[in-house]
């Protein structure tokens, strides 16, 4: 039982201190993105919607991450130039802009507010 506590502990640990510096998580699935943690500005998650509909990405990660002086973007799970386009469309958006609240917290499912992508995607309705 103690065994369990502790890599409990030790997992929620884990989980706070990797999501620490980061800004916003999206969710990339069948070209639809998701906000998954954090907040963005609307106009650069219309930019990474566009960028996943058009390379029809099918499962991709997209997290924004803040660095020493600056802010950066990692982008998993689709080709070198489809990740090119997602940090051109990151860098016309000033950092300023990506503290700005895009989805009203009242509108969020119990997924988004808990940041599992897993269970924001099945609590999501579907378009």
């Amino acid at each position: 039982m103690h065994i369990l506590v502790i890599a409990g502990l030790g997992l929620a640990g884990y989980l706070v201190v990797t999501r620490l510096n980061e800004i916003f998580c999206l969710s990339v699935r069948n070209t639809q993105v998701l906000l998954v943690r954090g907040h963005i500005p609307t106009p650069l998650l219309l930019d990474l919607q566009d960028i996943m509909r058009r390379a029809q990405v099918e499962q991709a990660t997209i997290r924004a991450v803040k660095g020493s002086g600056h802010a950066r973007i990692v982008v998993s799970g689709t080709d070198d130039g489809t990740a090119q386009r997602c940090r051109n469309a990151f860098g016309n958006h000033p950092i300023q802009q990506l503290r700005a609240r895009s989805v009203p917290a009242g509108a969020r499912n119990l997924g988004q507010t808990l940041g599992i992508a897993w269970l924001a995607w099945l609590l999501t309705p579907r378009r």
